[in-house]
């Protein structure tokens, strides 16, 4: 059980000395349990590591991207050595493909490209016209109206006292 768990603490951004207090274990082993893991993945090793500190890092993105997002001017900084590190990480080919592709993958791809840039075919006009603007009184209330009106609607009448 601690690999599995040594595993997920490591993906959610834990360092090796949070994981081996909260499992009771060493550092050292803590290491050690996160090599075996990323040995006995099938796919390069590197690649895997690589993609795991790039999951530790997502949180202190987060965080400093609210900074930003709040305004805080001291979040730039820290987003941007975030971004860096990314970047860094990136270049290192942790997202390249898995595996060669052949033709027949390859044609269903460029396929799919070009169907998906075809010019679109001619709509006919639209038939809509806005609704049309609802007909003006002729002629204002007069004075007379209005005051009338106003008594109508007065409701200090219902609370005389």
């Amino acid at each position: 059980m601690p690999v599995v768990a040594v595993g997920e603490r490591s993906q959610e951004g834990w360092s090796y000395d949070q994981v081996a207090k909260h499992e009771n274990l060493t550092r050292e082993r803590v290491r050690q349990i996160v090599c075996e893991i990323l040995e006995n993945r099938e796919a390069d090793p590197t690649r895997n590591h690589t993609r795991l500190q790039t999951a530790r890092l997502d949180p202190a993105l987060r965080l400093a991207a609210d900074l930003v997002g709040k305004g805080d001017p001291r979040g730039i900084d820290r987003m941007l050595k975030v971004l860096d590190r990314l970047d860094k990480y990136q270049a290192k080919g942790a997202y390249t493909a898995d595996a060669q592709y052949g033709e027949d993958v390859r044609a269903k791809l460029y396929a799919k490209i070009r169907h998906a840039a075809r010019p679109l075919p001619d709509f006919p006009k639209s038939t809509w016209k806005p609704p049309a603007k609802p007909e003006q009184p002729e002629a204002e209330e007069s004075a007379a109206e209005k005051e009338r009106a106003r008594r109508e609607n007065d409701v200090s009448k219902f609370f005389q006292g």
